[in-house]
């Protein structure tokens, strides 16, 4: 039977500059490590605590320096970066799309077991049907050989005592054996109607849940959702920097390795890195994001572009 997709979405990672103005020179702290961060807020509507936001950042951190073979590039610190959690309509329709998911996945489990349960009933009435049309045959049979004998016996003006009785007693026995081939008879008409009732729900729940599909993709389509932002604002005159301002914020993620994901991804904006045309690495401005991807890597262009501006590193 046909099994509905899982959508897959793409998700954008900015990196967003200053309000100030003059912001024409690089930032001056470029490739300055260890890169300082602290969790500054957690809308408790992500459905993650700060310790669990902390340990995305740090994991995603680790990312970074297995990639470049060095530790301590980001340190946790009330003097650093404040990294945010800001709770809009993106996670919200995340969370949506999430939970209608798990509902259809519910349905899943259900139809599976409907569809199990048809092949139970067809397999009983395959077996079913085997045995009571072998004793059919034995009791047409034997009912054909009694009427024949009841025949011959007519033909010679009746049967002796003996044979009477005898023929008496085979009459009682098919007698029996005719009330046996009714039950069973019923017995495999019940089968029959089983298996159809099962059939006929396996139907329904097949159509409801490729309609839900339906709506789920109507309702949530494939769409660009800025995951996270880089927030860098400086004021100054040249290459001169008299103040800056930075900030990570996370608006989207479907899942922690794709969080991990969304925060290695501004952290390399923090390092200095600005986007990539580069497909596929971690630093392009559209990233693809399955949402049953496994633990995210830092890509060799990633690490190539980091290499190109800080050599130190």
């Amino acid at each position: 039977m046909p099994r509905p997709r899982t959508p897959i979405l793409i998700l954008l990672m900015g990196l967003t500059g200053a309000a100030h103005p003059d912001l024409s020179a690089p930032s001056s702290t470029a490739c300055e490590v260890p890169i300082r961060w602290w969790i500054a807020e957690v809308d408790p509507r992500f459905g993650i605590t700060e310790d669990d936001a902390a340990r995305a950042v740090r994991q995603a951190g680790m990312l970074w320096e297995l990639a470049l073979g060095r530790v301590l590039i980001f340190q946790e610190s009330a003097e650093g970066i404040p990294v945010r959690f800001v709770y809009d309509e993106r996670q919200q329709a995340t969370q949506e799309r999430q939970a209608r998911e798990v509902l259809i996945g519910e349905r899943l489990e259900a139809m599976a077991e409907t569809e199990a349960a048809v092949e139970t009933a067809q397999s009983r009435l395959v077996n079913r049907r085997i045995v009571h049309e072998a004793r059919l045959m034995s009791f047409e049979a034997r009912v054909a050989s009694h009427e024949d004998m009841v025949e011959y016996w007519n033909q010679r003006g009746g049967a002796p005592p003996a044979e009477l009785q005898r023929l008496r007693l085979v009459e009682e026995e098919i007698e029996t054996a005719r009330l046996y081939a009714n039950e069973a008879s019923d017995e495999v008409n019940a089968l029959v109607e089983q298996m159809n009732q099962a059939t006929d729900q396996l139907n329904r729940e097949v159509t409801d849940t490729n309609q839900a599909r339906v709506e789920l993709e109507e309702q949530f389509p494939i769409m660009r959702f800025q995951s996270g932002q880089f927030i860098e604002s400086r004021s100054g005159i040249g290459r001169f920097t008299f103040s800056r301002e930075v900030e990570i914020r996370i608006f989207q993620f479907e899942n922690r390795n794709h969080l991990r994901l969304v925060i290695a991804h501004e952290l390399g904006h923090a390092l200095g890195l600005d986007h990539t045309g580069v497909e596929g690495a971690l630093m392009a401005e559209a990233v693809v994001a399955n949402p049953e991807q496994g633990q995210p890597q830092i890509q060799a262009p990633d690490v190539e572009s980091l290499r190109n501006l800080c050599p130190e590193l």
